[in-house]
């Protein structure tokens, strides 16, 4: 028999908020020993943002469902996600590599997908939102709810001006490839 000395859901729920913590670990971990290594691919890229779309959505629609958050973040994560990424298969089918050297060095387009500013920022204010969600939404902190809710709206925003290249480098590949058939 195991003997807890507390609530055994609250055990569960600190389990959950260190969960969060380590998936968005491996997944640093993960890129850093890819570009490290020099074995990172285009097709492990695409797998591993298809990873973290899945996370990413499916946390959303846990914070939505537990009202922490407003219903309309994670369909707006889950169309902006599925709108860029479906063209970045396009560009992977015309042979362009969908993450490097389609945006001139030193442009808006190039700093908002690829500088490290952009990338951390956005990394960083994800980790935040989803860990300090699942710290109210499990452990039940309530004075995060307004954070978690303003922080969920500022992960859209910066979600959708970092898809905007994505979406119109997309475009453009698809619309060259359709020309051809």
């Amino acid at each position: 028999m195991i003997y807890f000395v507390g609530d055994l859901s609250t055990y569960i729920s600190y389990s959950l908020v260190l969960l969060v913590i380590f998936v968005f670990w491996l997944d640093w971990l993960d890129g850093y020993i890819a570009r490290r290594s020099g074995k990172s691919t285009d097709i492990g890229s695409m797998i591993d943002i298809t990873c973290d779309r899945g996370v990413e959505v499916l946390l959303a629609f846990g914070l939505a469902y537990r009202s922490a958050i407003s219903p309309l973040i994670p369909l707006l994560l889950l169309i902006r996600g599925y709108l860029t990424d479906s063209l970045r298969w396009y560009a992977m089918k015309a042979h362009k590599r969908p993450f490097k050297g389609l945006h001139k060095k030193g442009s808006l387009f190039e700093f908002l997908t690829s500088s490290r500013i952009t990338r951390g920022l956005y990394g960083g204010i994800k980790l935040l939102f989803f860990t300090l969600g699942a710290a109210y939404v499990f452990v039940g902190i309530v004075g995060l709810r307004e954070v978690v809710y303003y922080l969920g709206w500022l992960v859209i925003l910066l979600n959708i001006l970092r898809g905007i290249p994505a979406f119109h480098d997309g475009l453009l590949i698809a619309e060259k490839l359709v020309e051809r058939y």
